[in-house]
């Protein structure tokens, strides 16, 4: 187990680097947000806050078809069980890289940055094969719901799906503009937007802001009123993301792309105040 702290101002966070890059633990004036679930770990779960790429969600029957290539695809993607290898460390930041052989070969580059009041993501992917790659990239944050009463995201629309959680590729409009109450709130769902989206969670010793770079115009945010954590997900991407752009459904889908050699970096904010 290698994990690393980071810390600047009123942000300390812990990262292992043998478990993707995961945020185990982030703590903003001396109280922690995110909550570490042992359990889910052991269980090869979701936790804290891991990173998810290249299939950041569900698809449908695990795999799809690419170029006349099968292609598995793990439920929130394998990064978070990739080690990392640190290229360069500070006291507030820390940046590393893994790489991906099969199907694709693929290097991600991750630097997590503490700010005074802030905590960031910079990816870089790389694709070093020669088959072109498509790919989504999300955060997966677990936070302490108690310590938020509402809710608010920037978002249009939401995707409709059927029984098992998948897209039709069908949206309908949906706004949280106004704001939802957080111990009532009953979700699973994906939301999307024309831009990229901004989601606050607003308690009353904080308030966390969420963004990112343009790509990020989905976000899933997972709850209900028995569970002690809200899921926030700031994502590039719908469920099966793949199979919905090749059915025709490109706005919705917002798979990306990369050539051989090609690069492409993004970004993600945690904003607290």
């Amino acid at each position: 187990m290698r994990r690393v702290e980071i810390a600047k101002g009123n942000i300390r966070a812990v990262i292992d680097l043998d478990e993707g890059m995961n945020v185990n633990s982030l703590i903003y004036k001396g109280i922690e947000v995110v909550e570490f679930s042992q359990e889910r770990k052991e269980k090869r779960g979701t936790y804290a806050i891991p990173i998810l790429f290249p299939t950041p969600n569900r698809t449908r029957d695990g795999f799809f078809l690419f170029n006349g290539m099968r292609v598995e695809a793990t439920m929130h993607g394998n990064a978070r069980f990739q080690s990392f290898n640190v290229l360069e460390k500070s006291e507030d930041s820390i940046s590393a890289y893994t790489l991906f052989d099969e199907p694709y070969r693929i290097c991600l580059i991750v630097t997590i940055k503490a700010e005074e009041s802030a905590l960031s993501w910079s990816f870089m992917v790389e694709n070093r094969g020669e088959e072109r790659f498509p790919f989504g990239l999300a955060l997966h944050p677990f936070f302490v719901k108690s310590l938020f009463r509402e809710l608010k995201s920037s978002f249009e629309e939401k995707m409709e799906t059927t029984s098992d959680l998948l897209p039709t590729g069908k949206t309908v409009r949906a706004s949280y503009k106004k704001g939802v109450e957080v111990s009532t709130l009953i979700d699973d769902t994906v939301f999307l937007s024309s831009k990229m989206i901004t989601t606050e969670l607003i308690g009353d010793d904080l308030t966390l802001k969420i963004s990112g770079s343009d790509e990020f115009n989905h976000v899933v945010i997972f709850t209900s009123p028995d569970r002690s954590f809200i899921c926030v997900e700031p994502q590039t991407c719908s469920t099966d993301f793949v199979n919905l752009d090749q059915k025709g459904f490109r706005r919705e889908a917002n798979a990306l792309f990369l050539a051989e050699g090609e690069k492409r970096a993004l970004t993600v904010r945690f904003d607290f105040s």
